[in-house]
């Protein structure tokens, strides 16, 4: 009885320990790592993905599912840097215009992702790591 708890608490908490573990690891490799300079810069580095798991965190909380993050991200960049550059748009004008976009029930938007990331593709020039000729001998029948 006493070794299943154990192993429930192991399983439910290897995560954290990988982690700890690793913080060890680099810590003893490097001096300069467990700094407050190096902590700071990956915590600064790392804040738009805080962010966008802050608002999948209270999606899931409430039921909701939404795997549409990434575009999500990705196309309202892409929108506020063209808006910015292009038509020299106020930032925080160009943040609030490209975000009113995004207003849609998550399951929605999971769907919707595929707009999203033409578009993105599109202004950015990136095509996906796929191929060209991937799906061009499907019938769009067939893709929809």
């Amino acid at each position: 009885m006493q070794s299943s708890k154990v192993k429930k608490v192991l399983s439910d908490s290897v995560l954290l320990i990988l982690l700890i573990a690793l913080i060890i690891l680099f810590s003893i490799m490097s001096d300069k790592f467990f700094t407050q300079i190096n902590l700071t810069n990956i915590l600064v580095q790392n804040v738009h993905v805080a962010v966008c798991a802050t608002a999948v965190l209270l999606l899931m909380i409430s039921g909701s599912v939404d795997l549409s993050v990434g575009y999500q991200v990705s196309c309202t960049a892409v929108l506020c840097a063209m808006m910015i550059a292009k038509f020299k748009i106020n930032p925080v004008v160009s943040i609030l215009a490209a975000g009113a976009g995004n207003r849609a029930e998550p399951f929605e938007r999971t769907f919707g992702q595929d707009t999203q990331s033409a578009l993105h593709d599109h202004h950015t020039g990136h095509h996906g790591s796929f191929p060209g000729h991937f799906l061009s001998d499907v019938p769009v029948e067939n893709l929809l």
